[in-house]
């Protein structure tokens, strides 16, 4: 989460309630970004939202959108506001694009 470029100041508390791969990854997050860099640590505090690690590996890629994700299930807000936010912290211009079909 602190390797790439955030172009906003914003904290976000997330969940991930799914690991397989790397468990050590569940619980509770809190992000703290701008654009000089990002931190990213567990915290007891309540998260504004939750998702699988899939999800949050869409988001930080920057190719898939907070709100259709949310719309879809795969990210579930606990506090007003929590997925546009989201969206603003995990925003990135261009978005990625593959030239090549595979």
């Amino acid at each position: 989460m602190t390797a790439r470029a955030y172009d906003t100041a914003a904290e976000l508390t997330f969940a991930i309630e799914d690991d397989s791969m790397c468990p050590h990854n569940v619980g509770a997050w809190r992000l703290a970004v701008s654009p000089e860099g990002a931190t990213c640590t567990r915290t007891d505090m309540r998260p504004d939202l939750t998702m699988d690690i899939q999800s949050l590996s869409s988001l930080y890629l920057g190719g898939m959108s907070a709100a259709v994700m949310a719309g879809a299930g795969r990210i579930h807000p606990h506090r007003p506001g929590a997925v546009n936010d989201t969206a603003r912290v995990f925003r990135v211009d261009p978005e990625p694009f593959n030239s090549f079909g595979f």
